[in-house]
């Protein structure tokens, strides 16, 4: 049996992994800790009475105190950032889920690596901002970072067994969000829970306004060429609203090997918490017949042009990357508490990027620099 920790246990992907582990792999995952940034008490408090994990962990000092007076005092509260550090390197369990939408998370995931525990990661933001350092980490110290977003377990999936050598591409699919259709026009014009309606997938709010903007995908593109050791060049993405096809990959021979299921986290979960092995389900197999409409469509950058910039993003590298993450992050808040109109999240950041001085040779507390300064600036945009 597999030991888990998830951090972030209640956002979006943290209730959609505990249902997948309490339900499918009951028998193969056993939830041994909870952590939880945002202000969740009553939540993270049902979840401790449903699994009771040996440690919780909260970063709101007063919501901790809370939480301390409402579970068993079996259980270890943790508090704080300090606890926070403890939660990841102490105690005995075999994986981390990074279950969070924030570059917060990365000097824990980091911290997570070197005390020997593998990561199945779920926060683009962790990979963008400094890929080749947790890459690096994980190699020196022997363990594997699996992704949890549909797309690169999609990519994972199609290229296990194959070389990079032999691969001409690989095609991350969008859904095209719920703004797909909108003309130049009316994006103008975009109400925040218009952005939050996406076609397809429950999410929590920020990641629902980087899917309409696509920068979701800009970042699914970086963190594809650090998991996949691709140029940029090599990494193409297609518009396919119905979101049954998550990534394919075209070999040199111009053969395509895709991934296909329906559109729900559960599947990659499943498949990042249990790699490489395959687990059965409860779910009924896939019907090609009641799921027979597939469109492909070419991105459009003039009306989203987050996708275009995270790709000059890509191409120029060094801290980039993580400037770009932070600014967007800034951004997104900004909209989605009404300062911001949803149009001047791309033009905003195609302006910020152009203000960084880039430097490619950096470490933890560097990068921590730069998406200090990148949410300073995105504020004053």
């Amino acid at each position: 049996m597999r030991v888990i920790r998830i951090l972030g246990s209640t956002g979006s992907i943290g209730q959609q992994a505990l249902k997948v582990a309490t339900t499918s792999l009951q028998k193969q995952i056993r939830i041994s800790g909870l952590a939880s940034y945002g202000k969740r008490a009553s939540l993270l408090i049902q979840q401790v009475a449903s699994i009771a994990p040996e440690v919780v962990c909260v970063c709101d000092n007063a919501e901790a105190s809370f939480v301390r007076q409402n579970v068993s005092s079996a259980i270890s509260v943790l508090e704080g950032m300090e606890g926070l550090e403890h939660f990841v390197s102490d105690g005995v369990y075999d994986c981390l889920l990074v279950a969070t939408n924030s570059a917060f998370a990365l000097p824990l995931t980091l911290k997570a690596i070197a005390a020997g525990r593998d990561i199945a990661l779920a926060s683009k933001e962790v990979m963008v901002a400094a890929g080749p350092l947790v890459l690096n980490m994980a190699q020196k110290h022997g363990v594997q970072v699996i992704p949890v977003d549909s797309e690169h377990t999609a990519l994972l999936q199609c290229m296990q067994g194959n070389q990079p050598k032999d691969v001409e591409r690989v095609i991350l699919t969008a859904s095209g969000g719920p703004l797909w259709e909108r003309t130049s026009e009316e994006l103008g014009r975009v109400a925040v829970q218009e952005a939050l309606r996406h076609p397809n997938y429950e999410m929590g709010p920020k990641v629902l306004v980087d899917s309409s903007t696509f920068m979701n995908k800009g970042l699914e593109v970086i963190e594809a060429h650090f998991f996949c050791g691709l140029s940029p060049n090599k990494i193409d993405v297609v518009v396919h609203p119905q979101q049954l096809v998550h990534a394919m990959v075209e070999f040199v021979d111009h053969t395509l090997l895709a991934q296909i299921s329906a559109p729900d986290m559960f599947f990659p979960i499943q498949a990042a918490l249990t790699y490489p092995k395959r687990i059965s389900n409860d779910y009924p197999s896939f019907s090609l017949t009641e799921m027979s409409k597939w469109e492909f469509f070419p991105p459009d950058h003039s009306r989203f042009p987050c996708l275009q910039i995270a790709y000059e993003v890509l191409s120029i590298g060094g801290s980039l990357p993580c400037f770009m993450n932070a600014a967007n992050e800034v951004l997104v808040s900004r909209f989605l508490q009404g300062s911001l109109p949803w149009k001047e999240i791309g033009y905003g950041l195609e302006k910020l990027v152009e203000k960084h001085n880039v430097v490619y040779s950096f470490d933890v507390d560097t990068l921590m620099e730069v998406d200090k300064e990148a949410r300073r600036l995105a504020e004053l945009v």
